[in-house]
């Protein structure tokens, strides 16, 4: 590939750019960014299943909650001497 040059404006120099190494550097960067964007997607669906579990679990043990109270109010309102 061809070189470009460039004028350094601070300096006053010609400085000369290599457009393989620029390009080389546009196509680590798409790959980064292509990288991060399935990292992302990854991190999202992983979180989501974690999410369904917390929720299956919590729902798992409310309802167990639920029926001890149940059965603890009925063992309490059996063990009540209503005296008249």
């Amino acid at each position: 590939m061809a070189d470009i040059k460039t004028r350094d404006t601070s300096k006053g120099t010609i400085k000369t750019i290599n457009k393989a190494v620029v390009a080389n550097t546009v196509q680590r960067s798409v790959k980064t960014s292509e990288q991060t964007a399935k990292t992302s997607i990854k991190t999202t669906k992983e979180a989501d299943i974690i999410a369904q579990k917390t929720a299956k679990t919590t729902a798992k043990v409310t309802q167990k909650v639920a029926q001890a109270a149940k059965k603890a109010a009925a063992e309490d309102f059996a063990n009540v001497n209503i005296k008249m």
